[in-house]
């Protein structure tokens, strides 16, 4: 038996819709790739942020550690000036007597 022209136009209709589906499908397929591609490129990206971010905090670690070392070695010397002042401090009364007892020696050889 061969199919009548109803059945033949029924047939059509039925590969056209299929045809339909998968030009659908392919270019949902095209797509959902393109998205993908943009994605990994954006992955990329945001990994060599990442990295350079990185890079950031490691040297601004490290200039804080230099600061730190810095920061130490002031202190220490503060503390050697202040020890330094301390000690001239202690002298300036033995000066002061010094220069009274010159002082006396003059009034006393001028008299």
């Amino acid at each position: 038996m061969k199919p009548d022209a109803v059945q033949m136009e029924a047939l059509k209709g039925n590969i056209g819709k299929k045809s339909k589906k998968k030009n659908q499908s392919e270019q949902q397929l095209l797509e959902e790739q393109r998205r993908r591609k943009e994605a990994g490129k954006e992955v990329q990206t945001l990994e060599e942020q990442l990295q350079n971010k990185k890079k950031e905090v490691e040297s601004k670690q490290s200039e804080l550690q230099d600061l730190h070392a810095e920061k130490q070695r002031n202190e220490k010397e503060l503390q050697s000036l202040k020890g330094d002042l301390e000690n001239k401090n202690r002298e300036v009364p033995v000066l002061w007597v010094i220069v009274a007892m010159w002082t006396d020696e003059l009034h006393l050889g001028s008299c």
